[in-house]
């Protein structure tokens, strides 16, 4: 039979398992913090900071939008074609982005876009001599798109989590007395 550590022993384990902690997260949240405070005392806040902080939660607020209402969608559709191919596809299409590490999501999405910003500024240099550069790539647009690829599997979870809890049965009854799909 083994015998428990001694009071040694158990602060020796306690700091075994707070180790990775400390030099993973606490020491490095510390530095930050401390540079934070030194910059911020030496130079103030930036004036644009506000409008920065507010642009950073649009973007993520109309990503988020996006996101679950494609990811009701795309769980409904699923639940509607009682998991055909089509919503097997569909399914599986939109937890990629989650899978992928997050700067080949990026090179796999700017590759799309930027072909179809030049394919644009092609044509219309071609047949109106103006040049539109760039209309998508490295835009609010790219970067809400980016956004919703990454992170439109959380909602297709939780709607498909949510659908599971109600019966088929409902369904059902509800075409059974003439109501469709929607």
């Amino acid at each position: 039979s083994a015998r428990a550590p001694g009071p040694f022993g158990q602060a020796l384990c306690v700091l075994a398992c707070a180790t990775p902690i400390l030099l993973g997260f606490a020491a490095p949240a510390a530095y930050l913090t401390v540079a934070a405070v030194r910059r911020v005392a030496e130079f103030g806040l930036p004036p644009q900071l506000g409008r920065e902080i507010w642009n950073s939660m649009a973007f993520a607020g109309a990503a988020t939008l996006i996101a679950v209402a494609l990811g009701f969608l795309v769980a409904y559709a699923a639940r509607m074609t009682r998991e055909g191919p089509a919503a097997r596809v569909a399914l599986r299409a939109a937890s990629v982005g989650y899978a992928m590490p997050g700067a080949v999501l990026a090179v796999g999405l700017l590759t799309p876009l930027a072909a179809f910003d030049n394919a644009v500024d092609g044509a219309l240099r071609q047949a109106f001599g103006v040049s539109t550069g760039l209309l998508l790539s490295g835009t609010g647009a790219a970067l809400v798109y980016a956004y919703v690829v990454r992170f439109l599997a959380i909602p297709v979870g939780a709607a498909e989590a949510g659908f599971a809890r109600i019966p088929l049965t409902l369904d059902h009854a509800a075409r059974s007395l003439g109501a469709g799909p929607a």
